[in-house]
């Protein structure tokens, strides 16, 4: 079977992080958002005698074991006891150590390819999931946006209108997931373990959509950090978004705009300042 498919990129319009659980996750409430912008993953995948995955035209940076394309097709076949052989070109579109979540959705689209080639359901995957990465849930669902709970894994999908975004790359900065989930626990000192949040999912939705107010837990600790990353911040509300902050635990920012011609200027405004964007909307 020959595939040639979009792995989006997401944000987080609200991120909010809750107590360290015991198995070394945090709680966390979050509303994602899939874009119509990210990476692009095309090839082959064929039955055979042995499992074999082939990467090809994409330096991926990495040993092949790490990479979650490979670890994502490696639990499949580990998984259902299908051998077979995986050729993947893999266009990398999405910045890493972003908070955009590319490796997570490279994760999911290929577990979904390989879920298309050999007859196995969605629901099947979700147990791959929580092995690969908290996000991959949420790539693997059908909704292009919804709250995401527990550790992510608890899913209720959200309508949301094809809302024009722009991604802001800042040109340094660099942002773990690891240690900014270890900085927020720092910061909150001996409550970490026990830290309380209510979790349940805000009403922003009534009658008609209106732009949530954004939230994200990791922006305060990671602009007292950065002066670039307040640099792209304040760059964002001078540049007419609506509503921007950072995506996920960073270091990418985004910006909400209400109209293409409001995002269109905003492109403008920060190519003048150097700084690599990318232009798309959430996917609806």
């Amino acid at each position: 079977m020959r595939f040639n498919l979009l792995s989006p990129a997401k944000i987080n319009l609200v991120l909010r992080i809750g107590k360290l659980r015991k198995d070394g996750f945090h709680e966390l409430a979050s509303l994602m958002s899939k874009l119509n912008w990210g990476d692009r993953m095309q090839g082959v995948v064929r039955k055979s005698e042995d499992f074999w995955v082939i990467f090809q035209g994409s330096d991926l940076g990495i040993p092949v074991e790490k990479n979650l394309i490979y670890r994502a097709a490696n639990l499949f076949h580990e998984k259902f006891k299908i051998a077979f052989e995986l050729e993947v070109k893999l266009q990398k579109n999405i910045p890493t150590e972003a908070g955009l979540g590319g490796g997570s959705s490279n994760a999911a689209t290929t577990l979904l390819i390989l879920a298309k080639a050999f007859g196995v359901s969605r629901a099947k995957l979700l147990p791959l999931a929580a092995k690969l990465g908290s996000d991959v849930h949420f790539f693997l669902s059908t909704d292009n946006s919804a709250w995401c709970l527990g550790r992510g894994e608890k899913l209720a999908g959200v309508d949301l209108p094809a809302l024009p975004i722009l991604v802001v790359k800042p040109k340094k900065a660099k942002i773990s997931t690891g240690l900014a989930y270890c900085e927020l626990d720092r910061q909150r000192g001996a409550k970490a373990r026990s830290w309380f949040l209510d979790l349940k999912m805000p009403d922003y939705f009534q009658d008609s959509f209106s732009i949530p107010q954004l939230e994200n837990d990791f922006e305060v600790l990671a602009l007292k950090a950065s002066k670039e990353l307040q640099s792209v911040k304040s760059r964002l509300i001078k540049s007419g978004a609506v509503a921007g902050q950072m995506s996920g635990s960073g270091s990418c920012f985004f910006g909400v705009y209400a109209s293409s011609v409001d995002r269109e200027r905003a492109q403008g405004f920060f190519k003048k300042a150097g700084f690599e964007i990318f232009a798309c909307e959430i996917a609806a």
